[in-house]
């Protein structure tokens, strides 16, 4: 067994021979912690991304600039690749439509290329019928286009990004964690360190067929602030946005198409129980374990500034 240190934790991994990986979206939030990781390990990775001027800059990560969009660039991204890791885009005018198109384009370039194994991102309760939230509908529908398809399977369905959570823009106040819904409101909570981990392993594991909810025990806003006043050594409290959802997602930087999506997933969190069964994982990939809030926030958060981006928007 390898031992690897994936920021909070030891990740135990079996040794075994490299595979050729492509991952696609290496730019983004998971998909540059998968490249690198995996290049770290000495698997060959093609890192397949839309932007030239934001390349990733890793050592033994072949980049790429391509359209997924374009079944054309989909064959290329996947040639000679024995699996793939895809995070669908959402992005523009149409986000949805995008997703599903560059998915059905993946999909079908990887059974082409001879891919022994997709892992797609996705989300979680993505498999539950009638939620009336756009994102949750569209990647239901993105999970049966992978499992239709004749590539070999597996499927990340991760809750919410801690990273997101905690990434309010600065304000006056530094005491106040804002969030879109109820402050006592339990849900499910992941750090993106961990989807990335998660997701590397069960590249290395092989196929599985199967889909994993990927999230820690089940946090609420008022846990979110004890935990980081405790870290940051003051008083923190939590609070719903005074517009709530909508006031919320005007912080983040995104489109206005991806704003009102993520207001309606926001606003469905904070009615119903958001979790799911994330305990599978860890008898899949070996020595896999969720971070803590504590040691997220101790480890991750706090080191790069971000306690002064804790505050309260305007």
């Amino acid at each position: 067994m390898a031992a690897e240190a994936n920021g909070r934790y030891l990740l135990a991994i079996p040794c075994r021979m490299a595979s050729r990986i492509a991952v696609l979206g290496a730019t983004g939030h998971v998909g540059s912690r998968v490249a690198r990781m995996l290049a770290d390990r000495g698997h060959p990775v093609r890192g397949v991304h839309l932007r030239p001027d934001h390349p990733l800059h890793a050592v033994g990560v072949e980049e790429v600039t391509l359209e997924l969009a374009d079944p054309t660039d989909a064959r290329r991204a996947l040639e000679g690749a024995e699996a793939a890791y895809l995070a669908p885009p959402e992005q523009g005018p149409d986000p949805l439509r995008l997703e599903r198109r560059v998915v059905r384009n993946v999909v079908r370039a990887a059974a082409e290329a001879g891919v022994g194994h997709l892992v797609v991102h996705t989300a979680l309760h993505a498999e539950r019928p009638g939620t009336g939230v756009p994102l949750l509908e569209n990647k239901r529908v993105v999970e049966e286009t992978v499992r239709d398809g004749e590539v070999p399977w597996t499927l990340v369905r991760p809750g919410l990004f801690l990273d997101t959570l905690l990434a309010a823009p600065p304000h006056e106040r530094r005491d106040t964690l804002v969030l879109p819904f109820p402050p006592e409101h339990p849900f499910g909570a992941v750090a993106v360190g961990d989807v990335a981990a998660a997701v590397a392993g069960l590249l290395e594991a092989g196929p599985q067929e199967a889909a994993f909810d990927l999230h820690g025990p089940a946090v609420s806003g008022q846990d979110l602030a004890h935990v980081v006043g405790r870290v940051m050594e003051r008083t923190v409290r939590s609070e719903r946005h005074p517009d709530g959802s909508r006031g919320f997602v005007g912080t983040l930087a995104a489109g206005p198409e991806e704003r009102l999506l993520h207001k309606v997933l926001y606003d469905y969190v904070g009615r119903v129980e958001y979790v799911g069964d994330p305990e599978p994982i860890s008898g899949v990939v070996p020595g896999f374990r969720y971070a803590t809030v504590e040691s997220f926030v101790h480890d991750e958060w706090a080191p790069r500034g971000r306690p002064f981006t804790l505050e309260r928007p305007s």
